[in-house]
C-alpha cells in the first residue's frame, strides 16, 4: 500500500510540472501555484521531516525509480525549519515536487491552491480503494470543496510506558487495566517523593500538546475541537478537570524544570 501510495503522488506530481510549465511562478504570499514553473525532467524531489523514516522510504522510492525510470532524491528538513522552508518555497514557487503535509497546515496549503488535486488519479486507479482509509484522517486533507489533496500514509497512536525495574524499586504497583489518571498521579507522585526529587515519577512533553494535554482532556470527556468542527469543549467542567491533572502531574509528577 505504502509502494501504491508513493507512486500516486508522484505521478500526481509529474502531471502538477507538466501543467505548471506556462504558469510562472507563485506570489509573495503562499498562495497561487507553488510550483516554479520549470520545465519538467526525469527527477522529483521529496522532503520529509523524520530521518528515521528515510530508510524505509529510500526503499519504497528506489523500487518505484527502478519501474518508471524516474529519479527521486529525498531530503529531510528538521521539524522545526520545515514549515519555514515550506512556505518560503510557496512565497517563491520553489516547493519541493512530493513533501510531508501535517493535517494543522494542510487546509491553509489546500485552499490557496498549493496542493494538487488528487480526486481524477484517485478515481483513474484501480487498485486505490479510498475505504480502506481510516475516514476521519482523509477528511483532514479535503478541501471545502471536497476535492482531495493528499492522502494518509500513517496515524499516530499515543500511550504510556512505565519502567517495571523503577516501579519494583521504589514498592509501586504495577498499571492495571482499571487504572485512572488519578492512579497514575498517586504512582509518580509516591516514586518522586521516596526517590528524594533523584527520580521524577512521571514525564511529559509539554512542547507538543499532541503528545500532552489534548489525549488527556479527551479522556476526561472534553474536545479540542467539538465533532461538527465548530467550537470546543476544553473549558468545559470536564475539559478543566483534565487540565487541572495536567497541571498536577507536572507540578508534582514531574521534572519542575518543565
Amino acid at each position: 500500500m505504502m509502494k501504491k501510495l508513493m507512486a500516486l503522488a508522484m505521478a500526481g506530481m509529474m502531471a502538477l510540472s507538466l501543467a505548471a510549465c506556462g504558469g510562472g511562478s507563485s506570489s509573495a504570499s503562499p498562495s497561487g501555484n507553488g510550483n516554479s514553473g520549470a520545465a519538467p525532467s526525469n527527477s522529483l524531489t521529496i522532503n520529509i521531516w523524520d530521518s528515521n523514516q528515510q530508510a524505509g522510504l529510500q526503499e519504497i522510492v528506489d523500487e518505484w525509480s527502478a519501474e518508471s525510470g524516474i529519479s527521486a532524491k529525498i531530503e529531510v528538513v528538521d521539524w522545526d525549519n520545515y514549515w519555514t522552508l515550506l512556505e518560503a518555497g510557496a512565497s517563491g514557487g520553489t516547493m519541493p515536487d512530493v513533501f510531508w503535509m501535517h493535517s494543522n497546515t494542510a487546509q491553509m496549503y489546500m485552499e490557496n491552491d498549493l496542493l494538487l488535486d488528487l480526486d481524477d488519479y484517485i478515481a483513474n486507479d484501480e487498485s486505490m480503494d479510498m475505504s480502506k482509509f481510516y475516514q476521519g484522517i482523509v477528511q483532514l486533507y479535503t478541501r471545502s470543496d471536497g476535492k482531495v489533496f493528499a492522502l494518509p500514509k500513517d496515524h499516530d497512536t499515543i500511550c504510556l510506558l512505565y519502567n517495571k525495574a523503577i516501579f519494583d524499586q521504589y514498592g509501586v504497583d504495577y498499571p492495571t487495566a482499571d487504572w485512572t489518571w488519578e492512579d497514575m498521579y498517586e504512582a509518580a507522585k509516591k516514586i518522586t517523593e521516596a526517590s528524594k526529587g533523584d527520580v521524577y515519577g512521571m514525564a511529559m512533553n509539554t512542547s507538543n500538546n499532541q503528545d500532552g494535554w489534548y489525549n488527556l482532556i479527551y479522556d476526561y470527556g472534553a474536545e479540542v475541537i467539538t465533532e461538527d468542527h465548530k467550537g470546543t469543549t476544553i473549558g468545559s467542567p470536564e475539559g478543566k478537570a483534565g487540565m487541572e491533572m495536567v497541571r498536577k502531574l507536572l507540578t508534582v509528577g514531574a521534572p519542575q524544570a518543565v
